[in-house]
């Protein structure tokens, strides 16, 4: 816990210390009185997911029980998240569970900003694929249910689309016509009609035939 409340939070002459368990001494209130005290916990990043519950001792004074034990639940929530590589176009966007829309710009890892609770599905998909150049991003390790842990072994591969080149041949009569794109990937033309290059060029590639 930090942030601990100020001197006589509950009651003149009160304080509270201490960090995993915190103590109150020197609680002055008048019969029928209360107090409420306001901490910030501190959860750390490898905390097991789940519900727990905090109890505090009784109230005493002079040996006497001045009041009750309260108990409060504390819920843990996990993220969902994982790494993005071959990211070259614009637009990505995630989704999880067919929302919490996260936009990627850049390789590296991502996290969905809305966390889970302990054994709730997940489902990462891609919204749009990216433009600029074209491509096609796929999800792996995108589905499954939280379970005692966050999620971060979602993978999303991109891969840059590729098209071929081609078009058609008219008014051939000889022999020995040969075409190239970019200066190679030779097609010999026997015909009129049409004809496509064997090698695919990726999205925003030059051709020169």
């Amino acid at each position: 816990a930090t942030n601990l409340p100020l001197a006589n939070a509950c009651g003149s002459g009160s304080s509270m210390s201490g960090t995993g368990l915190l103590s109150l001494t020197g609680g002055n209130l008048l019969p029928g009185g209360s107090c409420t005290i306001v901490v910030e916990l501190q959860v750390p990043a490898a905390a097991a997911l789940g519900n727990f519950t905090n109890t505090s001792s009784e109230l005493t004074r002079f040996g006497l029980v001045m009041g009750a034990a309260a108990s409060a639940d504390l819920t843990v929530l996990g993220t969902v998240g994982g790494t993005v590589s071959g990211l070259a176009g614009s637009g990505l966007v995630l989704q999880n569970n067919t929302g919490d829309d996260l936009p990627i710009t850049a390789n590296g890892s991502f996290t969905f900003a809305t966390p889970l609770a302990d054994g709730s599905p997940y489902a990462v998909t891609v919204l749009p694929q990216p433009s600029g150049p074209s491509q096609t991003c796929t999800v792996t390790n995108g589905s499954g249910n939280l379970a005692g842990a966050n999620i971060t072994n979602v993978t999303v591969t991109c891969v840059t689309n590729t098209f071929t080149v081609g078009g058609t041949v008219s008014g051939l009569v000889g022999t020995g016509l040969v075409l190239q794109n970019n200066t190679g990937d030779n097609l010999p033309i026997t015909a009129n009609g049409s004809f496509t290059f064997a090698t695919p060029l990726a999205d925003g590639s030059p051709y020169a035939v």
